[in-house]
């Protein structure tokens, strides 16, 4: 069994929670994203001009939301 100085226990917490909170930010960025990408390449413009050359369209990653 590891025992903690007093005050560590705190201070993990609070790190913990910065962590999920700057992840939580990051998954969201990642999905607005890649709706805004797969939005602007579905328009006729950008498919007839093929403003995207070959690349393959972005896809979402699917994120554990629950251990957040």
């Amino acid at each position: 069994e590891v025992t903690l100085p007093s005050g560590i226990e705190s201070e993990l917490v609070e790190s913990l929670k910065s962590l999920s909170e700057k992840i939580s930010v990051g998954i969201t960025i990642h999905t607005e994203a890649v709706h805004s990408a797969q939005a602007l390449r579905s328009k006729i413009l950008f498919r007839f001009f093929r403003l995207a050359g070959h690349a393959p369209l972005p896809m979402r990653y699917s994120f554990e939301d629950d251990i957040l």
